[in-house]
């Protein structure tokens, strides 16, 4: 839109007449100052009381909860087990005929499905 279309489309609007009499300029641009300012402070008082009341209900809602945790007032250390109850090992630890890494099998065989079958009972 160019400037002659913006005023065809004010003309239209109405006849553009001088301000009444009892119009003073300054007073309304003084009144819109301070609504302005009274505003701005309604903006920054309310936020400032919304963050202080953010902050007294968190102090008290951590000021009602119960203590820190404590602990029990006696603790009582492990307990070393006594010989009476160490399990008693059974058999002679010498008779162990195998050897450390094998798998346990007589010399020269290799277990297989038929002779883990025999020494499991399984089929």
């Amino acid at each position: 839109m160019n400037d002659d279309e913006a005023r065809a489309v004010l003309l239209l609007a109405g006849p553009v007449d001088e301000p009444p009499p009892g119009v003073d300029p300054v007073r309304l641009l003084a009144k819109g100052r301070k609504q302005r300012r009274r505003r701005n402070l309604a903006v920054v008082g309310g936020s400032a009381l919304t963050t202080a009341l953010v902050v007294v209900l968190t102090v008290t809602a951590a000021a009602s909860q119960t203590g820190p945790a404590t602990a029990p007032g006696t603790v009582q250390p492990a307990v070393a087990p006594t010989p009476s109850r160490l399990p008693v090992p059974t058999g002679d630890p010498t008779s162990d005929t195998r050897t450390p890494g094998t798998s346990g099998t007589s010399a020269g065989t290799t277990p297989n499905r038929t002779t883990t079958a025999a020494t499991t009972g399984r089929r």
